[in-house]
């Protein structure tokens, strides 16, 4: 009998350690037991206790615990064995990139102007010029065509002009390789060590000539796991270098000479430009001076305490990011004779502390619970930056701390869920004033199953949190400088102005209202639909004043929508085809509620003279810009010349938000095989087309060539004297001077309104082909996948992609924005 009672106690084995109360035995045997050693004893310091060996059976023997009785009472302790665990994935992914599709350019008429051609020798910037089928070279040493100069076909050496491809974009290569490795030990006695780690490298060169990119990262943590414990620590490095940063739009200005270049020069032949207000773009690349390396540093360490009903998470993390940019412009470019350039150097430093703190509280529900839930957030950022040789130099700093205290009850009924939380929030900040510290939360969420096994579920859920909110002191405010400049004078942007402070204003209060209902039926398809609405009063935006950057709290506004989507999930063929959708649908307004005394209409982004604006009760960031003038019945006016007139005060003249943005994503699954595909499509929304009326104007773009001829057009409209027009016009009647032409009387960004394009698109975002399938024991699983992304793409009208954003931070506005990209690439991961 004795030798059994080892074996039944042997399920206590998965507890660790069990101690219970043994009720006496006063048999004879029992009694001698415990009283004389024997052979399966060993005596221990306490002569009262001893222990049991026990051994796993087999051909060799091993300690799997011991069992020890003091008293009255057995108890099983494990024995310490060590176990451990190494598992990692090789990643190599190899892309290449071509630039999506351009405005549509002319090659059929010359640079020059009124039937004539005129070199880059004379400075001339338009392409108003004969038709090149009418021009041949003749033959004389010119620094600017091995060919010579243009004359009249005829008069040369009979070799025809021919058009020159001056585009600076290229098929861009993409590779990038990564090694991931995670372990660990574990001890029954002494817990748990895990580690991973993870090492990165990518070089590309990119769609645009002379530039280059590359990254490394590595990445670390140790976990340390010990009953009721646990502590992580984490590292993480990043380099990134860059040929050029874009961000004083030096990339853009490529582009816009690029595009500019009349077909009848040729930009590879020599360095210079074809036009005293222009560069050459390959010269521009090739010799730009500039370079971008950022480096980022971050460590972390987390502390968890788990015990009982309590739980207490306490993280620290700090984080260093270096960024050094060279921005040069060459002597010689245009508008910077003496060529500029500066040396920026930006820092930033932060230190986060978050503390988290989860309590039960008892209480004699059935099938419920109560619980106090604590989060304490505090940051400190610093951020410096210097511009060299101009000795300017930014430094900002703040303090804050966010503390919010949450009451959750739950109630677990028949079939049903019920949970409930409220709370307060608490903000403290050094450069805020008088922040709002009733800041609540209120959140519901009811859970019902019903139907046989559960077959259908419903979820209800509802909130609402308020809280404060500050911009970040590391965002730079310096793209806000492009305010200070028209589109005829973006060749000279150099951005060196900073915000001077973030000082003393008012923290932005939020309010966040959400209620959502989640329909399930067998967890194979899923119906959910959810309505917001953010409301934020007091928001800061960068203002100019007296010649200085500053923010201000200028406006409230209420962003609001509705996003309803269906997923499924069924099989096709049991087990070896079956499939999985998502349908999404998403519809919003983001308005503009109550602006300050004296700021309604402030530039927030853009040029001088066509912007994004802040215009009570009009959608945030309203594109403004000039219009035509009308009449009290909306008619435009048409001058005596019989073109229109041009209203000289801005109006608001396009919403860039889409009328609703649909989203489908399908993925097919058979046998190890997997296809999926991403499927996107925004109706409605405006853009500005500043990249098309530039072209226009200088007479550079397909539609400038295929109007010019135009002739005894009458425009719509009414005259001055209410009368209907009735002039006809010519739009290029080269007898007349160049700036009476319907494009260039207009100016270089033309009448703003004209330009205003539909940014509706329809996508495919991704298509991709995996086959997976397991190996062995050592190298586990590849994964091989082939694909595509953003390789379909239809707009309302032509141009760059809508979804560009202008020097790489405002939306809405194209001014010779770089196009996206189509990818095609292939990744191979190799887990072990």
């Amino acid at each position: 009998m004795k030798y059994l009672l080892p074996f039944l106690l042997l399920p206590s084995l998965a507890h660790g350690q069990w101690e219970k109360p043994v009720e006496p035995v006063l048999s004879a045997d029992y009694l001698e037991l415990i009283r004389k050693p024997r052979a399966a004893l060993e005596p221990v310091a306490d002569s009262s206790m001893r222990i049991f060996r026990l051994a796993r059976r087999g051909y060799f023997h091993s300690n799997v615990g011991s069992l020890k009785v003091r008293g009255n009472a057995v108890s099983l302790a494990p024995a310490n064995t060590l176990n451990g665990w190494l598992t990692g994935s090789l990643n190599t992914a190899l892309e290449l990139r071509q630039a999506n599709r351009g405005p549509s350019l002319q090659n059929t008429y010359a640079q020059g102007r009124a039937l004539t051609w005129r070199g880059a020798e004379t400075g001339e910037m338009f392409s108003f010029g004969p038709a090149m089928t009418a021009l041949e070279f003749d033959g004389s040493i010119y620094p600017f065509d091995a060919g010579g100069k243009l004359v009249p076909a005829g008069a040369g050496n009979g070799q025809p002009a021919k058009p020159y491809d001056n585009g600076i974009f290229r098929t861009a290569s993409y590779l990038s390789q990564s090694l991931s490795l995670n372990g660990g030990i574990r001890s029954t006695r002494q817990g748990r060590w895990a580690f991973n780690t993870k090492l990165g490298y990518s070089r590309e060169n990119t769609f645009i000539r002379h530039n280059e990119n590359s990254s490394r990262n590595l990445s670390a943590s140790v976990t340390k796991t010990i009953p009721h414990f646990t502590f992580t620590g984490s590292y993480q490095y990043l380099r990134d270098e860059l040929s050029n940063s874009n961000r004083n739009g030096f990339l853009n200005r490529a582009y816009m000479n690029a595009l500019l270049t009349p077909a009848s020069f040729d930009n590879s032949y020599k360095s210079g430009a074809y036009g005293n207000g222009a560069d050459n773009p390959l010269s521009l690349l090739g010799n730009s001076g500039n370079d971008y390396r950022q480096t980022q540093r971050n460590a972390g360490l987390m502390v968890k305490y788990d015990w009982n009903d309590v739980e207490v998470i306490v993280t620290q993390a700090y984080e260093n990011i270096a960024q050094k940019s060279g921005e040069t412009y060459q002597p010689g470019a245009a508008f910077f004779p003496a060529g500029i350039n500066t040396q920026r150097d930006k820092t930033d430093r932060s230190y986060y502390l978050k503390a988290e703190a989860d309590a039960r509280i008892p209480n004699y529900w059935d099938h419920g619970s109560m619980r106090v839930e604590g989060i304490f957030l505090f940051t400190d950022d610093r951020s410096s930056t210097g511009y060299q040789p101009q000795q300017l130099r930014y430094q900002y700093q703040r303090s804050n701390g966010h503390l919010q205290l949450r009451y959750k009850v739950s109630r677990h009924l028949q079939n049903t869920l019920l949970e409930a939380t409220a709370g307060n929030a608490f903000y403290f900040s050094n450069t805020a004033v008088r922040p709002q510290q009733f800041a609540p939360l209120v959140n519901v969420y009811a859970s019902f199953h019903f139907g046989g096994y559960n077959r259908y579920q419903l979820e209800v859920t509802g909130s609402m949190q308020a809280l404060n909110s500050e911009l970040p002191v590391d965002n730079s405010m310096a793209y806000t400088n492009l305010l200070q400049y028209s589109t005829g004078h973006f060749m000279q942007y150099f951005p060196l102005l900073e915000t001077g402070s973030y000082d003393r204003l008012r923290a932005a209060y939020n309010r966040t209202y959400t209620g959502r209902a989640v329909f399930r039926y067998k967890y194979k398809f899923a119906l959910s639909a959810e309505w917001f609405r953010k409301d934020v009063r007091d928001d800061a935006f960068p203002i100019y004043d007296n010649g200085r950057l500053q923010l201000q709290n200028i406006a409230g506004h209420r962003r609001q929508g509705v996003e309803l989507q269906l997923n499924q999930y069924a099989p096709i063929q049991k087990k070896t085809l079956r499939t999985s959708n998502t349908l999404s649908f998403l519809r919003y307004r983001h308005r503009v509620t109550q602006v300050a005394d004296g700021y309604n209409g402030t530039p927030i982004a853009g040029f001088s003279n066509v912007h994004k604006a802040v215009i009570a009760g009009e959608t945030l960031g309203a594109i403004v810009g000039n219009r035509y003038r009308r009449d009290a019945a909306n008619n435009v006016i048409i001058g005596a010349d019989g073109f229109p007139l041009v209203d000289g005060t801005p109006s608001v003249i396009g919403n860039p938000l889409p009328d609703f943005v649909m989203k489908l994503s399908n993925s097919l699954f058979w046998k190890e095989f997997t296809l999926a595909t991403d499927l996107e499509w925004k109706k409605g929304g405006q853009i500005w087309d500043g990249t098309q009326a530039t072209l226009d104007y200088y007479g550079r773009s397909a539609e400038s060539a295929a109007q010019r001829n135009t002739s005894g057009h009458v425009f719509k409209g009414v005259l001055e004297n209410g009368h209907p027009n009735t002039i006809p016009v010519s739009f290029y009647d080269p007898a007349n001077p160049l700036d009476e032409n319907r494009w260039v009387r207009y100016g270089l960004s033309g009448v703003a309104e004209d330009y205003i394009r539909d940014a509706g698109s329809l996508r495919l975002n991704m298509v991709e082909l995996r086959y997976s399938w397991n190996i062995g024991k050592v190298l586990r699983r590849i994964d091989l996948a082939a694909y595509a992304t953003n390789i379909v793409l239809w707009t309302a009208s032509e141009g760059t992609d809508p979804n560009q954003l202008l020097l790489d931070h405002t939306s809405g506005l194209d001014f010779f924005n770089l196009p996206s990209t189509r990818t095609y690439g292939i990744n191979v991961s190799l887990q072990f």
